[in-house]
């Protein structure tokens, strides 16, 4: 099996470590690849493309849509804006040539996108969440997935070195490249497996390591919040 953890976060979001920290991390523990998906910004993915390793790294971002956060993965750059609907959303990233995941679509307190999903074009469902309020969440994410027939990955939305795989997603066939990664996750070609942080602990050690390494930081330290709403810009929608 080929394992990859598909939803970390780098020092260019609200992760406490580079783009290159993870990579070696994720290296040493054995994971054969890394999808980077920073909240709103492509920062810590351009960093992470510049590293030279072995293991695949899938290029996405985490959108925060006016309803909660959908990840996109395939796009390495583009214009994705905060606050939009998560229709909006979604026909963005087809339009930019990605596919778009739920993520932690039931965890109400981390900004998913809750029943919203059902009534979304999306791709895929991350239905092993590492950094999940509660395991029910996932649950619940899980029988969502079934309901629509929809593909199904796992990630640790890992926010440091330490948090990294501790869930991740099985490939049953090797792939070779990111590109390879996303038509397989389509294809339902994945197997999602792991656990969960232990909750307050883990969130403590990410705290206390993030103020350490406060001096590091690329960019300030955003709290990660959901945003207001924004009128469309689509003239037939009223």
């Amino acid at each position: 099996m080929v394992k990859i953890d598909l939803h970390v976060h780098t020092n260019y979001s609200d992760g406490t470590d580079s783009a290159e920290e993870l990579i070696r991390q994720a290296e040493k523990i054995g994971l054969d690849g890394l999808g980077i998906t920073d909240h709103d910004t492509f920062g810590g993915l351009h960093k992470a493309l510049e590293v030279e390793t072995d293991i695949i790294i899938v290029p996405g971002i985490e959108i925060s849509t006016a309803k909660g956060h959908i990840i996109a993965y395939g796009v390495t750059d583009g214009e994705f804006e905060m606050g939009l609907t998560p229709k909006e959303t979604v026909d963005i990233i087809h339009r930019n040539g990605g596919i778009a995941v739920a993520a932690h679509p039931f965890d109400y307190i981390r900004y998913g996108i809750k029943d919203v999903i059902f009534d979304l074009n999306i791709d895929a469902v991350e239905v092993i969440n590492g950094c999940i309020t509660f395991k029910h969440f996932n649950k619940l994410a899980f029988e969502a997935a079934i309901k629509l027939d929809l593909p199904m990955i796992a990630g640790s939305d890992g926010h440091s070195t330490e948090e990294i795989g501790n869930a991740w997603t099985d490939f049953l066939v090797e792939p070779e490249t990111w590109q390879d990664v996303i038509s397989m996750i389509l294809k339902k070609e994945t197997i999602p497996v792991g656990g969960r942080h232990p909750l307050f602990s883990s969130k403590a050690k990410r705290w206390w390591k993030a103020y350490k390494k406060r001096d590091e930081r690329p960019v300030p330290l955003k709290k990660i919040r959901m945003p207001k709403e924004k009128k469309s810009t689509n003239p037939d929608k009223k």
